[in-house]
């Protein structure tokens, strides 16, 4: 995963983190969400690490946002575009050795966001392309 994808996934969940009420700790958050230690969170929030498809879903449970608003929202559309693709492959995976609920909301939210995150990257080049016809007049 390219680093600034991770760091900013890092900072909205650290955002979360601190705007949940009452706000929460490293440790309450790590703990809640049945991370193995705040470290965790803490590497997360810093993006030295990446954070695995269970532990977005449990961290975006905790917290109460849809995981559309903890992947990528400060970044590139393209780099949320990538990151997504690589969230929906990790959790395809996943999805085969579950039947949960949870788990089907979870991979429509992550398709739903996949879907505006291209929708946007579209929209991009469209415009890009609209200004490179204008100058070409």
């Amino acid at each position: 995963m390219d680093e600034d994808i991770a760091i900013a996934v890092g900072r909205t969940v650290q955002r979360y983190r601190l705007r949940h009420d009452p706000p929460m700790t490293q440790s309450a958050l790590a703990q809640a969400a049945g991370l193995a230690s705040d470290q965790r969170i803490s590497n997360i929030e810093r993006g030295v690490t990446q954070a695995t498809i269970p532990e977005l879903e449990a961290i975006r449970k905790i917290l109460g946002v849809p995981l559309r608003l903890l992947v990528g929202d400060e970044t590139d559309p393209t780099d949320r575009v990538k990151r997504l693709c690589e969230l929906e492959e990790q959790a395809h995976q996943v999805a085969i050795n579950a039947d949960d609920e949870a788990w089907t909301e979870f991979i429509r939210d992550m398709q739903h966001a996949l879907r505006r995150a291209r929708t946007l990257q579209d929209q991009r080049q469209e415009h890009r392309e609209g200004k490179k016809r204008r100058k070409e007049r």
